[in-house]
């Protein structure tokens, strides 16, 4: 048997036993004694002789302790590549790689043609193989067998590489 004092009320008994949860206290001691004590997870339940079941008592523990000193700074660690090409911290090879491995190759495409919106290329082209692409202004278009449909890419610009061919980021 263990002593103990309730952190709200301050009430003190002493502990019989514990349990998991109010209803196994109450399977495994239906008829409790005044006088003892179980925990029941962080709080303390007793036996009341006036109702014949078991009271939650209240929450174990004493009143807050007082606030402890302020640590010290801590410091950062100095994170950098190592001549293997894993991470090193602070001068320690971790035998992790910096850099994964290298990615499988892209699918090789052409762009066919421009259209003005991208409704009139769903009107002329309903469907597209894989590797053809098209340009709505300065968006290219690619068409995903899986959603059967066409999807923006996003904004490519040819001003840089094409100077005589393209103006602004459209065809001519």
């Amino acid at each position: 048997m263990r002593p103990f004092v309730t952190a709200a009320t301050g009430a003190t008994g002493t502990f019989v036993g514990s349990f998991p949860s109010a209803a196994a206290l109450q399977a495994a001691q239906p008829p409790g004694n005044p006088g003892e004590h179980y925990l029941v997870e962080r709080d303390v339940y007793g036996f009341d002789a006036k109702t014949g079941g078991w009271k939650r008592i209240g929450p174990l523990g004493g009143p807050t302790g007082a606030t402890g000193p302020t640590g010290a700074d801590g410091t950062m660690p100095a994170i950098t590549v190592g001549p293997t090409g894993n991470w090193l911290v602070d001068g320690a090879d971790t035998a992790k790689p910096a850099q994964g491995a290298d990615g499988a190759p892209g699918v090789v495409g052409a762009i066919a043609g421009p259209f003005p919106s991208q409704a009139e290329l769903q009107a002329a082209r309903p469907s597209g193989p894989a590797g053809v692409y098209y340009l709505v202004g300065s968006d290219l278009y690619g068409y995903d067998p899986i959603t059967e449909a066409w999807f923006n890419i996003g904004p490519i610009y040819f001003r840089l590489l094409y100077p005589g061919i393209f103006t602004g980021n459209s065809l001519i």
